[in-house]
């Protein structure tokens, strides 16, 4: 009886050994299967542009993957699209170009990438920016899509401005809009000096707004990430604040409304009709003057 416990022993070691080889193996000739495709590929410097009359244009919409995007006002009487950077491939044709045209009343900016499965032949890395720069005049429109890429927006003027994003952090100076419609999945969200109304839901991430002036209505729903609002101290505003797990925080002198608890404060600033509505599921919430 030992005699057979012993070799079942021997042979589950055995056993494990063999595996544990072959999987170190694997490892080895996987690393340097990949540092000789490395050696191969060419490095490719993009540098593309395309130039529209902003004339009669009441939307611009960008849709970018895996890209950094600068949307940036200018004085110019043109909007202009600069896609640029390098990546690493075997494969030209693999390429990520810029593809903007005229459709109507709207101008479209895409990022055209090939959808390859990547086994060391395709693009291994890579670091590409589109910069947009809008002029001042154009005050319709702005919509961006985009996946995996950070955002930077800086002093525009539009009418409504729609943002959707997978994964990337948002940062907005001087932004000024009728309305904001923002929904990321994973990444911060930082607006200064911001004008006009929001409704911003967020998965993943901090949320800080700031805003330069205040008179309009504000929804924002989170299920991971802290909340900073700072609004200036002449605003009037009703507000609820919801939280699961989080604190309620605010320095503002307010009437309250209704109970009071650890995770739901609702009450008045001043008499006022626009409200603020803040629902966070994990994390803190703040609101304060700026």
């Amino acid at each position: 009886m030992n005699k057979n416990i012993n070799v079942k022993k021997i042979v589950l070691i055995l056993t494990a050994i063999v595996g544990i080889s072959f999987l170190l193996l694997g490892a080895y000739f996987l690393l340097a299967f990949n540092d000789v495709i490395d050696i191969g590929m060419e490095t490719h410097n993009i540098d593309e542009e395309k130039i529209f009359d902003i004339e009669n244009i009441d939307e611009i919409y960008i849709d970018t993957t895996s890209t950094d995007i600068n949307v940036i006002s200018t004085n110019e009487s043109e909007v202009k699209a600069h896609f640029y950077g390098t990546v690493k491939g075997g494969y030209t044709s693999l390429i990520p170009k810029l593809v903007a045209e005229e459709k109507g009343s709207n101008i479209n900016i895409d990022i055209n990438r090939k959808n390859v499965i990547n086994i060391g032949f395709g693009f291994v890395s890579g670091d590409v920016k589109l910069d947009v720069y809008i002029p001042e005049k154009y005050e319709e429109d702005l919509k961006i899509n985009t996946t995996s890429g950070d955002i930077e927006i800086s002093r525009i003027k539009v009418n409504n401005f729609y943002l959707d994003s997978t994964s990337g952090d948002i940062s907005g100076i001087e932004m000024e809009t009728v309305k904001s419609t923002i929904d990321t999945t994973s990444g911060e969200v930082d607006l200064e000096e911001y004008i006009g109304d929001l409704n911003l839901e967020s998965i993943s991430g901090d949320i800080n707004i700031e805003y330069k002036k205040f008179n309009n209505d504000m929804k924002i729903e989170t299920t991971s990430g802290n909340v900073e609002l700072l609004l200036p101290k002449d605003s009037k505003f009703n507000f609820a604040i919801d939280t699961t797990s989080g604190e309620i925080e605010t320095d503002i002198p307010v009437t309250l409304k209704g109970d009071i608890d650890d995770d739901h404060l609702e009450g008045q600033v001043g008499d006022s009709d626009n409200d603020i509505n803040i629902d966070a599921t994990s994390g803190d919430v703040e609101v304060n003057y700026n």
